[in-house]
């Protein structure tokens, strides 16, 4: 990923599945670099709380300065949950892109990015353009 370019911006980072591996690097090389970049937020998503990988490294992700959130898209009664629901693109909201130029990474399939840029859009910020692990 091409973060020297990104230095002085606030980061979003998202990521799908097994996405989250790819991003723990990008994330804890930005978390080594804290002082180069603005807001760093993490958001990771699963189908339910055991397909949330890397939930242990959070605590220390936040310690570190990085804002992070746990989605699931498919709660359920049997399995307790009280944290975000539905996907990662859903947990997106104007200010985290808006307040200060803004780097967005985002990890997942290609359907997720298909409908992030759907949201981008709908959300009247087309001009944002996700760097893609693909």
């Amino acid at each position: 990923f091409p973060l020297a370019e990104h230095a002085g911006k606030d980061v979003v980072i998202l990521a799908m599945g097994s996405g989250v591996s790819a991003c723990r690097s990008l994330l804890d090389t930005i978390l080594k670099n804290r002082a180069q970049y603005g807001a760093i937020t993490l958001i990771v998503g699963g189908r339910t709380p055991a397909h949330l990988a890397y939930r242990e490294r959070a605590e220390s992700w936040i310690k570190a300065g990085a804002r992070v959130i746990f989605t699931i898209s498919r709660p359920d009664a049997a399995t307790p949950w009280s944290g975000a629901t539905g996907y990662v693109q859903d947990q997106l909201t104007r200010e985290m892109l808006t307040a200060r130029p803004c780097a967005l990474f985002a990890i997942g399939s290609k359907e997720m990015m298909m409908e992030l840029n759907s949201k981008l859009g709908e959300k009247g910020m087309p001009d944002i353009k996700p760097i893609t692990n693909f």
